[in-house]
Formats: structure tokens, sequence, C-alpha cells
């Protein structure tokens, strides 16, 4: 694909900034919202789309920044602007225009990109001669659907077996009966091995499926979602054309737009519909999930019945829309004010479990534990249950523990391990199922999941950097063509097809043949 002129790429800026002012002012005009939280939206939406100045091909290096800034506006600004284009039954919750935490939020997306840029500068530079290795075509399917299934094996068990309701003291007498070591294993196989297999199935589906891994894409999702609908888990439901489509994006370097506007529009569908089947299944019915799965149709028929009286308050609980489910402004602000009230920094303290990255607790029964989102709930009285998890995002977990100086520190640390890893394994110079492990895997852990835990997202991305790379050392034997000369193919894709390699002269040719 021809890199992105620069004239182009400001065109696209300028557009996307004056449309979405537009949008948004038009639509507050026409059904009465409120325009207090327009300048901050308008800033933000401002500086999250900047990374399109800089992205000259859709799988550069640059495409990551663009992404995790999406993501950014997502969980900080995104709500905000919906609000004020359809304004919620009861109003907004009254806020300041501009206060302390929508400062704190513009620093923390400034100081992100810039760490990112100057990560990606300082690790640009590269031996273009380097003789790249991938896996073999013919076991990523295999392997793919093992890791794939496995996973979905150990949460069927974890969620009917293990722990058969969505309480926090269920999980924790199901992990005790469990055992230390099985309980490590079932929770290895549940975070690591479905992502992956669905990566590893997903880049054999860009690079050789072509139809055939199309159909297995949507195939293995509509699984995938029946198993998240019993275990009531919305990520398991959601997580498999996510990261499928992301995959496909990084190897092809194309937006596949009739996949994207289907999975948009069908997560857009389900996701309030998975919330209220949590809420009938066990507000209205009082069932466990083995005693919700023969009633399976009856639930699903009382949720679509249900789904206006839980909008409006019948139950305890209240369905949520996508936003409202992944915006985290409300708990940064928590945060913020808290801190100008006296509660104290954390000092690091919640950040202690990364000094334990890969001491596991079956190695170490005594490893220190605690939840930074179960202490935020209990600090800040938040919820009734002090077992209730509370995401404190990165970004307010930095603040909560270092005040603005954390912010200033951490998102630029957190820009520039991005950074560092779009530079180091940019699919747009060269591909193999390694190198876009590395980049979906960080951007799953670290940007789709920054609405959680510091020391949570990054333990589990520093063991999965070291899955990979002893899957790299056992699978990867088959040599690929270096990089042009300056670094970039056309069409990452045909890098790994058979036809590119027979195209490619072997460096000594045999001169006895």
């Amino acid at each position: 694909m021809p890199a992105l002129s620069l004239t182009t790429r400001w065109s696209l800026y300028i557009g996307l900034n004056v449309a979405f002012s537009l949008v948004v002012l038009a639509g507050a005009a026409l059904n009465g919202g409120s325009l207090d939280a327009y300048p901050y939206v308008v800033v933000l939406f401002a500086i999250c789309a900047s990374p399109i100045l800089s992205v000259e091909r859709f799988n550069g290096p640059f495409t990551m920044l663009a992404v995790a800034m999406a993501v950014y506006f997502v969980e900080f600004g995104a709500l905000d602007a919906v609000q004020m284009i359809q304004p919620p039954p009861k109003g907004p919750e009254p806020a300041d225009a501009l206060g302390r935490t929508e400062f704190v939020l513009w620093i923390g997306a400034v100081v992100q990109i810039l760490g990112f840029q100057a990560a990606v500068r300082l690790s640009e530079a590269r031996d273009a001669t380097v003789r790249y290795k991938d896996w073999s075509p013919g076991l990523l399917v295999p392997l793919g659907l093992v890791l794939w299934a496995g996973a979905l094996a150990a949460s069927l068990y974890h969620g009917l077996v293990v722990q058969v309701e969505n309480t926090s003291v269920s999980v924790q007498e199901g992990l005790a009966k469990l055992g230390i070591w099985r309980a490590t294993g079932l929770i290895a196989i549940e975070n690591y091995a479905g992502p992956l297999g669905i990566m590893i199935l997903a880049y054999w589906w860009a690079v050789w499926g072509k139809r055939s891994g199309g159909l297995l894409i949507l195939l293995l999702s509509g699984v995938q979602f029946a198993v998240g609908w019993v275990v009531d888990t919305k990520e398991i439901a959601i997580s498999a054309p996510v990261v499928a489509l992301l995959t496909r994006f990084i190897v092809v370097g194309r937006l596949p737009m009739r996949w994207l506007v289907g999975a948009f529009l069908a997560i857009a569908l389900v996701f309030p519909i998975l919330t209220a089947k949590r809420v009938v299944t066990t507000e209205e019915m009082h069932l466990n999930r083995i005693e919700a799965l023969p009633r399976t149709f009856e639930i699903l028929t009382r949720t679509l019945q249900e789904r206006d009286a839980l909008r409006q308050g019948k139950y305890e609980q209240r369905t949520e829309t996508f936003l409202e489910r992944q915006s985290v402004k409300a708990n940064v602000h928590l945060i913020v004010e808290g801190m100008e009230s006296g509660h104290g920094y954390k000092m690091g303290a919640t950040f202690e479990p990364l000094l334990y990255a890969f001491f596991p607790r079956v190695l170490w029964s005594d490893k220190p534990g605690g939840s930074s989102a179960q202490l935020l709930n209990r600090e800040f009285h938040i919820s009734a249950d002090p077992d209730t998890f509370i995401s404190p995002s990165h970004l307010g977990e930095w603040y909560w523990n270092f005040g603005l100086g954390g912010v200033v520190v951490g998102m630029a640390l957190a820009g520039g391990l991005i950074g560092f890893v779009s530079a180091r394994f940019d699919p747009s110079r060269q591909t193999s199922v390694t190198r876009v492990l590395v980049i979906i895997v960080t951007l799953y852990l670290l940007v789709a999941r920054s609405e959680g835990q510091v020391e949570v997202q990054y333990v589990l991305w520093a063991r999965s950097m070291a899955l990979i790379g002893l899957l790299h050392l056992f699978f990867a034997h088959r040599p690929l063509p270096p990089p042009t000369s300056d670094g970039i193919r056309e069409g990452a894709a045909s890098l790994a097809t058979p036809q590119a390699l027979a195209r490619t002269p072997t460096r000594f040719p045999n001169l006895l043949n």
C-alpha cells in the first residue's frame, strides 16, 4: 500500500476534527443536550486524533499509537460526547465544565503521545539485512485450534464447576478448592491460550487462509460467543472477532470495512443484552450458571422483554452500553477529587506485584497479594460490598500513587514502551507470527485493557512476552526474505506467501548445481 502523503494526513486530521465538532454541536442543539463538556471533549478529540499526522502506512509503527489514542478517547471522552448528542433520561451527572480531572486527562494524553514518538525515533534505526524466521504454515491451524479450544474448555470448567456464581466469595471458594497448582494452571490457560490461539488463526487467515479463513473465524466467533453467554463473561463473548480483525489489519495493512462494520454493530447490539442477561438471571430468576444452562432460551426471551425495564431502574443493577462500560473518566475523577480532599498518595504501593512478575504463587506460597481495584473500592467507599472491583485505569492509578507527576512520568513510560514495541516489531517492514503476536498482545493487554490495573496488565504482558519468546524458539524455523533497502515492503502479507518466497533468490546460490 502506498504511503499517505503529509497533505492527505493533514486534510484527514482537520476534516475529522471539524466533522466531530459540528456533529456534537448539531446533536446537542437538536436534542437539548448540555454543552458544558464541549470544550473538554473537542480538545481531547483533537489530541487523540493527532497520531493521524504520523501514520504513513496503515500497518506502520504509528498505527499502534493511533489505536492507543482511539482507546484513550473511548475511555475518557466518548461518553461525554454521546451524552451531549443524546442526553440520558435523568440528565448528565453535574460536574464542572473544566476541572482538574479534565486537565489531568489532557496531560496524560499528550505525554503518552510524546513518549511514543520519542521511543520510535530512538528505536527505528535497525539493520535491514537481518534474516527473520516464521512458523510453518501447516502448524498454524492445528496449534491455534488447540490453544483456542483449551482456553474455552478451561473457561467452561471455571464457570460451571469452579465458580458457579458471579461473586467474589464464589471465586475465592472455588479457587481454594482447586489448590494452588490446579488454580494457577487453569488461570494461565484462560488468560494466555485463548487470545494466542485466535491471533495465530487470524494470522493464518490473513496470509494463507483467504476465504476459508474467514469462515473459520466466523465459526469460532460464534462458538466463543455461546461460551461467553454460558459462563456470563462479556470479554469471552465478544473478544474473538475484535482480536481477529485487529490481527488481520496489522498483517495486511488494510481496513476490512465490511468485517469492521459488522463486528461494531454486533458488539453494540449484544453488549447491553449480555449485561441484561446477568441481571435477569441473578435478580429476577435467582439462578446460578448451572441452573441457568437448561433455561437458556427462557432467559434470552426474558432478557429481550426486560431491556427497557432494566434501563428504567426496575432492578438494583442496570444495563450498560458499551461506552458506559468502557468509560473510566468517573473513576479518575473520583481519585483526583479524593486526593484533593485528603486521601493519601500510595507512593507506589499498588505497583508492588510488578516486582514479582516471574515468581508464580505455586513457587512462593506467601507471595504478597491484594488488588488495587478492591483497595480503591474500600478506600473510597464506592460499593457496600468490600470485595467489589472498581477499575482505577492506568492513568488513574498513576495519579493515585504519585499525583500529577506520576501521570506525566507513568503515561510517558507507557507510551514509550508501546512505541518501542511498535518500532522493533514494525509489521510494515517484515511480518511473521512472532512479530504479529507481540504487537497484538501489547495492544490487547496494555491498550485495550488500560481501563484496569497497572500491576495486573503489565504482569500479564511480561509473562506473555516470555511465552511468545519460547514459542518462537520452538516453532520459528522457516526463513523469510529480508526487508527491502528502505525497510518497507508493499503488502506485508505477501512476505509470507509461497509466491513471495519463490521470487526471492537465495543469498548464496549453490554453484555445484
